[in-house]
């Protein structure tokens, strides 16, 4: 979708967390052949919270097949004509080797990294251009806040951690080419390099994300539970834990992350927040389609944002036309 300030509206269909969970019953060439039917061109894979999990998907994300003979995931992906993209947690110090490893043996054309150590090794060590993942970003995430009457602009102003000039800088030094967002209570007002790219997660928003995993511990003897940086058996895979909030809420947790499905937020107009100095980049809400829907795929995915996304401030004094692409990052769930 092309809007006046030149944004190029793509969705991208997130199997971080998940993916073992969703090749249950499937071969990977199977998955990547209903994700081709659906209308996907670009995925997402890896983890965003867990380098247990991520160590598991090795052989699936493996530009060189999963080690008998048959094609990975990843493989299979590209020669449906499929995008791929990596993402990778924010590594223990003990599982430093093991993520820079699995990155150079992946060799991602597009890499997600959520901490600035494996930003920096990657400029230093890769080639790819780099986003800068949703837990770089602090955000209001929790919501309760509209449930209890709360406004949002009570609260410390929601921006990004980082200035146009920042953002040019890592652009510049580090090959960064975009950021990631939650669709949260209260979205930021930024300035943008041109030719950067802007995630939205949708329709399931991150709420929060723990160290240690209560997963892990399910088959351990209580003096043995709990315990950061636990190694398991991806006991996660497929399984995830339903909360109803005393506010009303509702809140999943898989594996160190919990969830909440964006539907429960009431937000305000936000294309409305600085009229005459900002333009929405979702001129056309309804073309911002949550996902693909398959019957083999999530039917959150079925679901259309009705909302503006983001709002990018355009000075009134400067005819500079920003150009930069929004993504729609779709997490189908298991529901």
């Amino acid at each position: 979708m092309d809007t006046p300030f030149g944004v190029c509206m793509k969705e991208i269909y997130n199997t971080c967390d998940i993916l073992q969970g969703l090749l249950s019953g499937s071969s990977p060439e199977q998955l990547a052949y209903r994700l081709r039917e659906s209308g996907v061109s670009h995925v997402y894979a890896g983890s965003y919270f867990c380098m247990e999990y991520l160590k598991s998907l090795r052989d699936l994300l493996s530009p060189s097949g999963d080690g008998s003979g048959r094609d990975s995931f990843r493989q299979s992906l590209e020669k449906m004509g499929m995008a791929f993209t990596l993402v990778v947690p924010v590594p223990e110090e003990r599982n430093l080797e093991a993520v820079h490893s699995i990155i150079k043996e992946t060799d991602p054309p597009e890499l997600v990294v959520n901490d600035y150590g494996t930003l920096v090794w990657a400029a230093e060590n890769l080639s790819c251009p780099v986003i800068l993942g949703r837990l770089f970003m602090r955000q209001t995430r929790d919501p309760r806040i509209f449930v209890y009457g709360i406004d949002p602009d009570e609260f410390r102003p929601s921006e990004l951690p980082f200035s146009e000039r920042s953002l040019a800088m890592l652009q510049d030094r580090y090959r960064v080419r975009g950021l990631e967002l939650d669709d949260c209570p209260r979205l930021p007002h930024m300035k943008l390099p041109e030719g950067f790219s802007v995630g939205l997660h949708t329709p399931w928003t991150m709420m929060s994300c723990m160290r240690i995993c209560e997963d892990a511990s399910a088959d351990l003897p209580h003096e043995k539970k709990f315990r950061p940086g636990q190694t398991c058996a991806v006991n996660c895979s497929g399984v995830y834990r339903h909360y109803y909030l005393e506010s009303g809420a509702e809140v999943y947790k898989i594996g160190k992350g919990t969830f909440y499905y964006n539907d429960q937020l009431e937000k305000p107009d936000w294309g409305n927040l600085e009229a005459g100095r900002s333009q929405s980049l979702a001129e056309n809400p309804e073309q911002t389609s949550a996902g693909p829907s398959s019957d083999s795929l999530s039917q959150a995915g079925e679901k259309t944002a009705e909302k503006d996304i983001l709002t990018v401030s355009i000075e009134e004094d400067t005819e500079k036309e920003i150009r930069t692409e929004i993504r729609n990052i779709v997490f189908p769930f298991y529901t």
